[in-house]
């Protein structure tokens, strides 16, 4: 794989497969999820350019790091996915966002939540866990509660904590502002910030959380 500019990859990938989990009905659009390699490994060689000292990169001028057993996830979703009110007259999807966490846990397993927050109230989404043999358990619309909320210099606050109790298991996700980068899109006359946050969780595992949020039609929106 060759993004230019950005980085080229000869990765692969290994490990036991996940499954498909349940569809996802997100202010009145499906939304569907597949966790594939949940607790897979990646061995190979990633290349990142060298930024010059003007902060431009030149094509090629790449330097190489070993891959050597990392954690990986592959998944894929499909059906409808839109943020804001609809750009340039399409039909107006007005999602609010949602909160993605995953950790790759010391047993050989990977948590993972996929939760929306719906516009009228209330939360939809998934809580999955992929155990080492790759069997999957999932648990429907499980809710999460944020906190330690996290204002970034450009005024958008995302949690720093979040937590979600299904079915009888318990996830934290606990992150910080330094293990932290947030990112401002704009798409046609609506626009979104995701927050990027390294994690920790109560499993003693290590990952991410997404917080992604409209910030236009609807303003800057908790």
């Amino acid at each position: 794989m060759k993004v230019p500019n950005v980085l080229t990859a000869n990765l692969k990938l290994s490990g036991p497969l996940g499954g498909a989990t349940l569809p996802a009905n997100w202010d009145g659009q499906t939304s569907y999820w597949t966790q594939s390699l949940g607790t897979g490994t990646a061995n190979g060689e990633i290349s990142f350019p060298l930024i010059n000292s003007d902060d431009t990169v030149t094509e090629g001028n790449y330097y190489p790091t070993t891959v050597t057993d990392w954690g990986v996830e592959q998944e894929s979703q499909f059906g409808n996915f839109q943020l804001g009110s609809g750009p340039l007259g399409l039909p107006s999807a007005i999602h609010i966002g949602y909160d993605y966490a995953s950790t790759y846990n010391p047993d050989g397993s990977t948590d993972t939540l996929y939760t929306f927050p719906l516009l009228h109230g209330g939360w939809h989404g998934i809580m999955t866990t992929t155990f080492a043999d790759g069997t999957v358990s999932q648990c429907a619309d499980p809710a999460p509660t944020e906190s330690n909320w996290y204002t970034d210099a450009g005024g958008f606050s995302y949690p720093t904590e979040l937590s979600v109790s299904c079915n009888g298991r318990s996830l934290v996700f606990t992150t910080s502002a330094q293990q932290s980068q947030v990112n401002y899109q704009a798409i046609a006359i609506d626009g979104f910030a995701a927050a990027n946050s390294n994690t920790t969780s109560n499993k003693g595992g290590v990952g991410l959380i997404q917080h992604i949020r409209d910030v236009g039609y609807f303003g800057v929106t908790p």
